[in-house]
């Protein structure tokens, strides 16, 4: 034992290389399963060492799964011991963490032992615990229960009495821990039962539930708090329309929570964001709480005003939001969520009052807060907002042009003009395009405040995008004159953003930018080939991108004498840039716009650009799920996780590098753009396209990557009819991905996109599709009607007692509801089109 407990040690260091040998040596020792099983039992029981003792608790829990070789390969007799000493440890175990861990580990051992009468002993041990007085015998007793309840809830119905009276006693209970474990055994066992006479038991709980989170908060124990709201979170994900009566409990209860300030700012961001949660499953009942008036929305806005940087801090800061500003982002996304779920009209009544007092304060951050409050409730409120944009824009153009006002306050300012160009886009470049214009080149020309200049340069992008072509035409040479200076200016977040609104500009006026092609394009490359280190990347990724924005819209003629050079620039680029590395990305989009500008001139380089990617498409390390119980595997530079449980299989973890996907869903948004550019000229690359892009039309990882792969469908078919391929062989191929997609993509819109794209497809068959491809079509595609017309009954319960806002919100769900019902109409259109033509 001593040896295994060195070992155990060793595979704890810091050190790599002792850590390493360790691992070696511990998972050699685990290959002679009984005699493994034997000391893990003695170091359990014998061993003073508390470190080890968890370490080995933590590997044990792996050992025991299903999947496991040790386990798979241990004898009855090494089986039955560890058994045996699992229980007589949790009769005394005294360190709260081991005991938790055994608790899990006897849990799942149970859920696959008492079904095969294999453990009938931790049925007794149980009903011992549940009749106990002793803290953590009780609370063993709840964390077996809950284990058992999720995966192998019939074990555990032989027990329901104790464990009725179990959850009681843990409410009574005084310590958090013991508190806890009766809410999450309450919640498991309701999310489990499935008979409505056993569920009900259980469901007359939820109040003391509710009066145990509330003694957590007045203990200010945050941590056991956080749990308890995750828990109750979880049952409300899986049992909403049960909670319905209960709304009103639950929002007093948790703005309580937000606004205890005794509390750790996370458990109070944890409460707000169950709100959240809950005002979207319940839209009704939460404009009819006091609560949400009277604290969460007025708790959100002062949220607002937690700024934790200081204006250096602030000026070397990039565009993105500090995620170290957890109660700033938390009040703004909570104000964003709540806005739309509350309507305009009660959310402008309360804070609308807040923002114009704010904004006569002495003290910057909460002119600050006004004005980001602003930004925040603008698409949620925009019924209530638009007929005030005059007065609005009258509060906020003097800011921007204020010397004397903090630079911050002048940056919220100029962030409210960009919002309105995003949410009132046809009045900000109509109605009140020169005074959104003048502001947006005032903030441009504050060189001085580059954070300052370089927003607003952003924000030039949305004017640009809604704006008229000849009135851009007009506004170009101010706009292009203050960019210019801006591109002199040596920091990256300014150029990089000037160098967006300059794409912006180009792309809106088109050919009308050849005036202006001298002036920009060569100091543009200049730039790009400048422009180096690891901190210029995200700079030359813009750069690159303004190149392919300019080429196509000055076309063939202007852009033919930088052609040659820009191409071979740009490929070198592409051999030497890492896969995350932004110019990768770059580099794809501006050699699909260059291939636009130059048309048939581009052939040369198609060979050379598309079977990278291919590559980057097919790439499939950018996303990966492992077990969550894999706590000794190493995370990737640039990867992040997302851990997750799932009822009855345990815990899991995304793996997910966000770069990676994006790269992903560029090329294969890339590959759409050339089949459907070179048609017949793609022949070449159809197959090989085809077999990447199939398989992600239901890619569960990236929205893009699949929206892409959708659209990419229709112009294979097209380029190989043009080249007299084999359509039908290729159609036939897709068609399960189709329908795999349209059953399990959850927002309307990109359905609607499946079915446009599908609808496309069958247009370009030449005979029609057989009996059983017909049959399983009309099979999906009933299925979609169904749960479009549950949708429907849903919202329409809404109705009966919603007000005109959320009347007018169900109207508009209704509407995108028809317009996928029309494409459904489509596709049984095209079948219909093409089976007459037989």
């Amino acid at each position: 034992m001593e040896d295994f407990e060195r070992v155990c040690q060793a595979a704890m260091s810091p050190d790599n290389n002792v850590r390493k040998n360790a691992e070696a040596r511990y998972n050699s020792m685990r290959q002679q399963s009984d005699k493994y099983l034997e000391v893990v039992a003695r170091t359990l029981t014998k061993s003073t060492n508390q470190q080890v003792r968890y370490f080995v608790s933590v590997l044990l829990r792996q050992d025991v799964s299903i999947r496991s070789p040790v386990w798979g390969s241990a004898g009855e007799s090494a089986r039955r011991g560890i058994k045996a000493v699992l229980l007589n440890l949790l009769d005394n175990e005294q360190n709260p963490r081991i005991r938790r861990y055994l608790c899990e580990i006897v849990g799942r051992l149970a859920s696959r032992e008492v079904p095969a009468r294999r453990w009938d002993t931790v049925l007794q041990a149980l009903r011992k615990w549940c009749a106990s007085t002793h803290a953590a015998h009780l609370e063993s007793a709840l964390h077996i229960s809950s284990v058992l309840s999720e995966y192998d809830s019939s074990s555990i119905m032989q027990l329901l009495d104790s464990v009725h009276e179990v959850i009681l006693k843990g409410f009574a209970g005084n310590s958090p821990q013991l508190q806890l474990a009766a809410v999450k055994a309450c919640c498991d066992f309701i999310i489990s039962l499935d008979a409505q006479k056993h569920q009900s038991e259980f469901i007359k709980l939820i109040p003391g539930m509710f009066q145990t989170l509330e003694k957590l908060v007045r203990a200010v124990a945050d941590e056991e708090c956080v749990q308890c709201i995750d828990k109750i979170a979880a049952l409300l994900s899986y049992r909403a329309q049960m909670f319905r009566p209960l709304t009103h409990e639950m929002i007093k209860l948790m703005a309580n929570t937000a606004c205890f300030e005794q509390l750790e700012p996370g458990t109070r961001r944890t409460a707000l964001s169950f709100i959240v949660e809950l005002a979207k499953k319940d839209r009704v009942s939460i404009k009819e709480s006091k609560e949400m008036q009277t604290k969460v929305l007025p708790l959100a806005f002062n949220l607002l005003t937690h700024i934790n940087e200081t204006k250096e801090e602030w000026s070397q800061g990039s565009e993105e939001k500090n995620p170290d500003e957890e109660d700033f982002n938390m009040g703004w996304d909570t104000l964003d969520y709540l806005s739309s779920y509350l309507g305009g009209k009660i959310t402008i009544k309360t804070i609308w009052p807040l923002i114009d007092a704010a904004l006569r304060k002495k003290e910057w951050t909460t002119r600050h807060a006004a004005l980001s409050a602003l930004c925040a409730i603008m698409d949620g409120c925009s019924k209530m907002i638009e007929p005030k944009l005059e007065d609005l824009l009258a509060m906020v153009v003097p800011i921007v042009a204020n010397e004397g006002e903090h630079v911050r306050v002048r940056w919220a300012a100029v962030n409210v003009i960009g919002y309105i160009c995003v949410w009132f886009s046809e009045k900000a470049a109509d109605e009140f395009g020169p005074i959104v214009a003048k502001t947006l080149k005032t903030g441009m020309d504050s060189r001085a405040h580059h954070r300052l200049a370089a927003h607003s340069a952003l924000c030039l992008v949305d004017y640009c995008k809604h704006s008229d072509t000849n009135k851009m035409v007009e506004l170009a040479p101010h706009f292009l004159d203050s960019l210019h200076k801006l591109l002199g200016i040596n920091v990256p977040l300014v150029q990089a953003n000037a160098l967006s609104a300059v794409s912006a500009i180009a792309s809106s006026i088109e050919e009308t930018f050849d005036k202006y092609y001298t002036v920009f394009m060569p100091g543009v490359i200049k730039l790009l080939q400048d422009s180096k280190g690891q901190d210029k990347l995200k700079l030359r990724a813009k750069a690159i991108e303004c190149v392919g924005v300019i080429a196509a819209a000055v076309g063939p003629e202007k852009f033919r004498p930088q052609f040659q050079s820009v191409m071979e620039f740009l490929l070198r680029i592409q051999k030497c840039a890492a896969s995350d590395d932004p110019q990768t990305s770059a580099v794809l989009e501006t050699c699909a716009r260059i291939c636009q500008s130059m048309g048939t001139e581009f052939a040369p380089y198609v060979k050379i650009v598309i079977p990278p990617l291919l590559e980057a498409a097919a790439a499939t390390d950018g996303a990966y799920m492992q077990d969550g119980d894999d706590d000794d595997v190493e995370l990737r530079e640039g990867f992040e996780t997302i851990d997750f449980s799932v009822r009855g299989i345990g815990n899991k973890r995304l793996v997910l590098n966000t770069a990676m996907l994006q790269e992903k869903a560029t090329a294969c948004h890339m590959l759409y753009q050339y089949a459907a550019e070179l048609k017949e000229g793609f022949a070449p690359y159809v197959k090989a396209t085809a077999e990447i892009m199939i398989p992600l039309m239901a890619y569960r990882y990236h929205e893009g990557v699949r929206v892409a792969a959708v659209d990419c469908i229709p112009p294979l078919l097209t380029s190989l009819k043009a080249s007299n391929g084999s359509v039908r062989e290729l159609f036939d191929y897709s068609l399960a991905r189709y329908l795999q997609a349209l059953k399990l993509e959850g927002d309307i819109s990109n359905m609607v996109g499946i079915l446009h794209s599908f609808s496309d497809a069958i247009d370009v068959l030449d005979r029609p599709m057989t009996s059983k491809q017909i049959k399983e079509t009309h099979a999906v595609l009933m299925f979609l009607l169904r749960e479009s017309n549950e949708r429907r009954q849903s919202r329409l319960a809404e109705l009966k007692t919603a007000d005109d806002e959320l009347k007018e919100t169900v109207e508009e769900e209704n509407e995108q509801e028809d317009e996928m019902i029309g494409y459904i109409g489509s596709v049984i259109k095209s079948i219909a089109v093409l089976s007459k033509g037989d």
